[in-house]
């Protein structure tokens, strides 16, 4: 479906896309590994059809995943920038720039982690 999109075949691309979620929730280990991905595809996939509506709640159930699951604090933002968008369009925009400011301040949280590894890793 991911290739759909990219190639803008919207369509296709959503049917397939809403398909792999179905079938992601249904043999699912964990979300982060099956549903993550799938909503993720299919969310874009509305989103660039202007079905901001429809994509928002994915984006929720995706930030919801990451936020349980996640074990790496890069992940978020990856996850918060998108519903952010969504909400931006929906004129949501208290919401959007909360989640915008809790991005900003995860990936600083990450790069001042990597300049101490890195840091930590010259030194020895």
């Amino acid at each position: 479906a991911a290739v759909l999109v990219a190639l803008d075949r919207l369509g296709e691309a959503g049917v397939h896309a809403a398909e792999s979620l179905a079938i992601a929730r249904r043999v699912a280990t964990t979300h982060r590994d099956e549903v993550l991905p799938a909503a993720g595809v299919l969310a874009e996939t509305l989103e660039r059809q202007g079905r901001y509506l429809d994509a928002e709640p994915l984006r929720r159930e995706a930030l919801d995943i990451g936020r349980r699951h996640s074990t790496h604090s890069a992940t978020l933002p990856r996850l918060l920038d998108p519903l952010a968008r969504v909400l931006l369009e929906l004129g949501q925009a208290a919401e959007a720039t909360a989640l915008a400011r809790e991005s900003v301040e995860l990936s600083r949280t990450e790069i001042e982690s990597l300049r101490s590894l890195s840091a930590a890793i010259s030194s020895l």
